[in-house]
């Protein structure tokens, strides 16, 4: 059991970084959801250290000013490996 991590994580920012300067929508702040869920599982101890591979994915929630530039429903993923000491 202690191999396996389900792990989930939720917020909801303002965001004013999200366009290039100049561009007409630089000065905005919008509010941003982004929900993430992931899994890592432990495969190997070695020495003084344990390795995992996982996988993250999110959803993001976004106001409809924002959608010509990020789509209708963006999602993003990853995939890593974790070495942890011990």
């Amino acid at each position: 059991a202690d191999k396996h991590t389900v792990f989930g994580r939720a917020e909801r920012v303002r965001k004013d970084e999200l366009f290039a300067e100049g561009s007409p929508m630089e000065s905005g702040a919008f509010a941003v959801g982004k929900l993430s869920l992931g899994y890592r599982y432990d495969f190997a101890k070695w020495r003084r250290s344990v390795w995992g591979v996982g996988g993250l994915a999110s959803v993001y929630g976004l106001p409809a000013a924002l959608r010509p530039a990020y789509g209708r429903a963006p999602v993003s993923f990853m995939l890593f490996l974790r070495a942890k000491l011990v």
